[in-house]
């Protein structure tokens, strides 16, 4: 079973994109630039828990899902591993010469 088949249509949103839900965001607390956001049946989770959550809600349909499992369906290993995720997506964007949101 694949993840959007577990919980229904996926809309992955790029906030460069949609500069007045980027600013709703941060109205509300949510600095796209620090992490990532993941909305479920009107739940809102925050960095570590929005990967959490979708590696929860993951299959092992596939061997990326395999992994994805493996790596973050376990809460004090994403607890551990997003600042790193975080630090590699800034580093990143700085590479491909990309300003932060």
């Amino acid at each position: 079973m694949l993840f959007k088949e577990t919980i229904g249509k996926v809309t992955l949103i790029d906030c460069r994109e949609h500069k007045q839900l980027l600013a709703e965001l941060k109205q509300n607390g949510y600095n796209m630039n620090d992490g990532m956001l993941f909305v479920y049946r009107g739940e809102f989770f925050w960095g570590d828990q929005a990967i959490f959550t979708v590696a929860a809600l993951s299959t092992s349909h596939n061997n990326f899902n395999r992994i994805n499992a493996l790596l973050f369906k376990k809460a004090a290993v994403v607890k551990f591993l997003y600042p790193a995720m975080v630090f590699g997506r800034k580093i990143l964007l700085k590479i491909l010469n990309k300003t932060e949101l």
